[in-house]
């Protein structure tokens, strides 16, 4: 079967779900990757590939900024979709079966066009979980749906499990890489802090003043400031370090929430403010008791985290542990009868 597979680029938790994914797929099948942004980066020298443009999230002092990242993707609408047409000669040229898409529009709205099967994988697409500002939820479900909006199943990972309203929407355990699998997890002392967004400005200032190690990624250098050693991201050493560290501070973002609770280390999250996707993540980790969610990043809060950690390693055993069979057997099965 001849599957296009379309990866969303902003941010790399689409492209690490999705490669673990294709690399299951392509073992029976024929694939054409679509890509954009860091996803493009990702997979380009590894699958044959089709380079889209993407939408953008713009970021202000920590904060999704809806005005700024509304106008921005207005402005740049009509050179995305014009970019978009290279998509119509892949279509008659690979002349897939089935389109997969992990939040990427271009693929989607191409399979409606070409009358082909569309199959959504990814996180987002929950929609009942109204935990936070109303207006945060009507926005993220606006866009979820106006990027994927007509999918025939919905395939979603997730580590929380709210009642479905969709009889096409199927939930499943996280998708885990398998070098995040073989790893045996250790407390070498160090908290790792992972952040994609670089407007928060109070981040290291507020770590300079703790008593604790810290590795931190998503910076552009390779140096040691009093306690926080800066690191460059590196696949590689991003999981050694994950696997080897007493804890977690990152933001709401599902993958690396998802690939350390897996490996049960405790997480303090603090979402970007106003992405509600990221919210309603840190939400239902807290309800858990794996972790604490917090508006802001401050010494006080970070405290409180760790005079919890114990607590939280305590309940983080009662987390259960999944491989990606479920969800594959499922796009199997799907994928059978997309065939007949």
């Amino acid at each position: 079967m001849k599957i296009l597979y379309c990866v969303n680029g902003e941010g790399m938790g689409h492209s690490i779900r999705s490669k673990t994914i294709i690399d299951e797929l392509k073992k029976h099948h024929t694939l054409y990757l679509v890509a954009s942004g860091k996803a493009y980066r990702f997979f380009s020298k590894k699958y044959p590939l089709v380079r889209v443009g993407s939408f953008n999230i713009t970021y202000r002092n920590n904060s999704v900024d809806y005005l700024l990242t509304t106008i921005n993707n207005i402005i740049k609408l009509p050179f995305l979709i014009l970019h978009s047409l290279r998509l119509i000669s892949l279509f008659l040229r690979f002349r897939p079966d089935v389109v997969i898409t992990d939040v990427e529009p271009f693929g989607a709205y191409y399979s409606y066009l070409f009358r082909k099967k569309c199959i959504s994988l990814d996180n987002q697409h929950i929609f009942n979980t109204k935990l936070d500002k109303k207006t945060d939820f009507l926005i993220d479900k606006l866009v979820s749906i106006a990027l994927v909006p007509k999918a025939d199943h919905y395939l979603v990972t997730t580590f929380f499990y709210p009642k479905k309203k969709n009889k096409k929407t199927l939930l499943f355990p996280p998708v885990i890489r398998k070098q995040i699998q073989k790893k045996k997890p250790k407390d070498k002392g160090h908290i790792l802090v992972y952040q994609t967004s670089k407007s928060d400005r109070s981040l290291v200032p507020t770590l300079k003043k703790l008593d604790q190690d810290f590795i931190l990624y998503s910076r552009n250098k390779e140096k040691q400031i009093k306690n926080i050693k800066f690191k460059r991201f590196s696949e590689k050493e991003f999981i050694k370090d994950l696997a080897g560290c007493r804890a977690v501070i990152t933001n709401g973002g599902f993958t690396v929430i998802s690939e350390a609770l897996y490996l049960q280390k405790p997480i303090l999250s603090v979402p970007v403010k106003n992405q509600y996707e990221q919210i309603r993540n840190a939400i239902h980790l807290q309800r858990a008791g794996y972790g604490m969610h917090c508006k802001e990043i401050s010494y006080k809060n970070i405290e409180r985290f760790l005079s919890n950690i114990n607590t939280y390693k305590n309940n983080l055993r009662t987390y259960k542990k999944q491989n990606n069979n479920k969800i594959i057997d499922a796009l199997d099965r799907l994928l059978r009868q997309a065939k007949s």
